[in-house]
This record gives structure tokens, sequence and C-alpha cells, in this order.
């Protein structure tokens, strides 16, 4: 499932994966027309979004899914803004963190350790000492 500005790309990750694509229209029509796609109550999904920045919006569209008999197994985020590991009792996982983009840039020297802490400060990081990286997580 993706959600309306994610479609370009649930289109790339259907393409790639050969999985049916059931995407929001984004008008705010009731859930059964506002999903289009292949899909039947009972299918699990996994919803991808560009930026996973409000967990109230996400939870809202899992559980209009969920109305029409799509279950959500799992949230794939292309940009993480702020740590996730669950939401609505579904695991996230994210391509990219901000926290890791903001650190590497200051290890290739391309960003100020300031700015990097100002980052690191609306993440509500408050130091790298608190700052977890993930094996998986990606770097620019």
């Amino acid at each position: 499932i993706a959600t309306a500005d994610s479609v370009p790309l649930g289109v790339a990750c259907s393409l790639q994966s050969g999985l049916s694509l059931a995407y929001s229209r984004g008008k705010g029509d009731v859930t059964i027309y506002d999903l289009v796609g292949s899909y039947n109550s009972g299918h699990m999904s996994t919803l991808i979004v560009n930026c996973l920045e409000d967990p109230v919006i996400i939870q809202k569209f899992v559980a209009n899914a969920r109305s029409v008999g799509l279950e959500t197994l799992s949230i794939v985020t292309l940009l993480e803004m702020r740590p996730f590991d669950q939401l609505a009792n579904i695991p996230v996982r994210s391509v990219f963190r901000l926290v890791d983009i903001a650190l590497e840039l200051v290890t290739a020297g391309r960003l100020s350790e300031g700015q990097s802490q100002a980052v690191l400060k609306w993440i509500n990081v408050s130091d790298n000492n608190d700052v977890n990286r993930r094996p998986d997580s990606g770097l620019p």
C-alpha cells in the first residue's frame, strides 16, 4: 500500500517485487473509494511512505486500510526524520535516517559539527552518544 505522495515509490517497489500495489488517491474519500488497486479482504501488506513525520496520520491510514481488509504487517519509509521502531505495534524500517545522514556528512567534512548538532537537537537526540546507528541503515 502506498500513500498518495508515495505512489511513484510504491510503483517502483511493485515493479521490482512483482507484487500488486494498492494506493491512496489522496482525495479524502471514504477508504473503499480512496484505495485503488488489486486487493482483497485479508491481504497482508506493507505500507510504503516517502517520509515518516506524523505518526497520527500513518496510524489513521493503517486503520482505514484495515477497515477494508488490508492488514499492514510492516511500514517502510524512504526517509526517517525521527526514530520510530514501531508504530501501532507495526515494525518500521527505514532506507535512510536523517540522524545517519547528518553524522555521515560531518564525517565526510560536508557539514559542520554545529549544523549537525542543530539537526540532532531538532530530532531530539542530544548528542552523538545518544545516536544508535543501525547496521542496516543506508548512508548517503
